[in-house]
């Protein structure tokens, strides 16, 4: 599963402004894509938030935010991402984009964290993404949390709009707009 998750994700980083802004967009960048997309499936994985669509052509990565997994652990894949991927240069910008998003989470005791919803370029057939939203919606009511994303691209925010989520913040970095959204099923909210 990891070697195809993995492969989705760094088909899928191409033209996102949030991954250049972690890795930029020259030298090693296939090397440093494929690094990010390696860290992002281990960190959910250990989590137990990783989907395959059926297809295998679409990937969610996601986690609860209170998950207890080990520092010791967490630290090495944080340490190996910053020294593999991000690079010292765009470190600094990267734990201060990081920041200010934790800190708009804050506002949230329990949540689950969207991390990534990619689906290849030649399946993007509402079909996939539909598969592994309603797989997100499901493990949002199972545990009864609200689950929280955050995109750059408007196009994206527009998506995950469609399928019920709110703009409830955003913030500007570096010229890059990160759009902050929240599900919340009628359950959550006590309707």
């Amino acid at each position: 599963m990891r070697n195809r998750a993995v492969e989705i994700m760094n088909n899928t980083f191409d033209g996102n402004p949030a991954v250049s802004f972690s890795i930029g967009s020259e030298g090693n960048y296939s090397f440093r894509k494929k690094r990010l997309a390696a860290f992002m499936f281990d960190y959910c994985h250990r989590r137990n938030g990783v989907r395959l669509s059926q297809n295998r052509k679409g990937i969610i990565c996601f986690y609860k935010n209170d998950f207890q997994v080990s520092w010791l652990l967490t630290f090495w894949d944080e340490l190996c991402v910053g020294l593999l991927a991000i690079g010292p240069l765009r470190l600094g910008a990267v734990l201060k984009r990081s920041k200010e998003v934790k800190k708009r989470h804050r506002q949230f005791e329990q949540f689950i964290h969207c991390w990534y919803l990619g689906v290849e370029h030649e399946y993007r057939d509402m079909k996939t993404a539909i598969e592994l939203k309603d797989m997100l919606l499901k493990e949002s009511a199972s545990l009864g949390l609200p689950i929280l994303a955050e995109t750059t691209m408007l196009q994206n925010k527009h998506v995950y709009e469609r399928i019920g989520f709110k703009t409830y913040d955003t913030f500007e970095l570096k010229g890059m707009k990160t759009y902050c959204l929240v599900y919340q099923a009628e359950t959550l909210l006590g309707l």
